[in-house]
């Protein structure tokens, strides 16, 4: 609890620093921008990976193959929960820097 508590504080202090860099708003903001899309093609190509070992392995008659898929797809709401938290760490950014696009 204690740990967790400290842990939270120097992690807020990162992101405090790390935001008040204009360079980094500015990546940031673009990275940000294209997350959605990016994420979303890159759980579309683990589906079809995921479709491909499932049915290959439903040929073979084993699952051995399927155990060993490491980067399974996102469920939606994690996608959406995760482009969500990747705005809400704007708030980090000073309120002068708040004007950056």
């Amino acid at each position: 609890s204690r740990k967790n508590s400290i842990e939270k504080t120097m992690n807020a202090s990162f992101l405090k620093k790390i935001f008040s860099s204009p360079r980094f708003i500015k990546d940031y903001l673009e990275f940000a921008e294209s997350f959605n899309r990016l994420a979303r093609e890159d759980n579309e190509r683990k589906v079809i990976y995921l479709a491909q070992i499932v049915q290959e392995s439903v040929k073979q008659g084993s699952l051995a193959r399927i155990e060993t898929v490491k980067r399974l797809p996102w469920t939606l709401p994690m996608l959406n929960k995760t482009e969500e938290l990747a705005f809400k760490l704007l708030q980090y950014r000073p309120s002068h820097l708040k004007e950056l696009p």
